[in-house]
């Protein structure tokens, strides 16, 4: 079952689950994109995307 980017887009809370270095790219493109507006996410991932926001 799938919803249209744009439906996604639209939707109040959009909750992404990704872990893993090797996610990294699509965890930063679906947050940059505005695909996902929660972010459940391992330490090291959440580190590395604080580090680029410095």
């Amino acid at each position: 079952m799938a919803i249209s980017l744009a439906a996604l887009k639209a939707t109040r809370q959009s909750i992404l689950v990704a872990g893993g270095t090797n996610k990294l790219p699509a965890i930063r493109a679906a947050l940059n994109g505005g695909y996902a507006n929660v972010l459940v996410t391992d330490l090291n991932d959440a580190e590395a995307l604080l580090r680029e926001q410095e």
